[in-house]
């Protein structure tokens, strides 16, 4: 898996400088054309489409995209964890609602809406940020 890693890594540089001696002519190409951007880019877009994917693009794309997709699961997982640890250490009132359950007697339990509702909030805040810690990401 690893050496799949470097292979795919490697085939994204070889990918970064092509597309970057892309831009560059196409630069060169406005400059001299006297062609908008819009127009540049539609023409762009249409030759970017008509080029076949090769299988080896799309097994990579597939993998890479799983990578992704457990790792963000990863993320989140600890992320859940940790809200759940942060929900318990609340007081007690911020937690709880209380019940009635007789004609004067009364129960406390825990907010099950309100503690979903922080663990998703907490996550929702908090996951950007870890995956861009995780893997070095500006």
């Amino acid at each position: 898996m690893r050496r799949k890693i470097v292979d795919l890594e490697e085939q994204l540089a070889e990918a970064t400088e092509k597309i970057d001696s892309m831009v560059q002519v196409l630069t060169t190409f406005m400059k001299q054309s006297g062609q908008t951007n819009q127009e540049i880019l539609s023409q762009f877009q249409d030759v970017l489409k008509a080029l076949p994917e090769t299988s080896a693009t799309t097994d990579n794309q597939r993998i890479l995209e799983k990578e992704q997709r457990l790792n963000e699961l990863k993320i989140r997982n600890k992320l859940r964890k940790e809200a759940i640890q942060k929900w318990g250490a609340l007081p007690e009132e911020d937690r709880t609602i209380t019940l009635k359950t007789g004609l004067f007697s009364f129960k406390k339990e825990e907010d099950h809406n309100k503690k979903r509702s922080f663990i998703e909030d907490y996550i929702s805040e908090h996951l950007v940020d870890r995956l861009e810690k995780e893997y070095d990401i500006q």
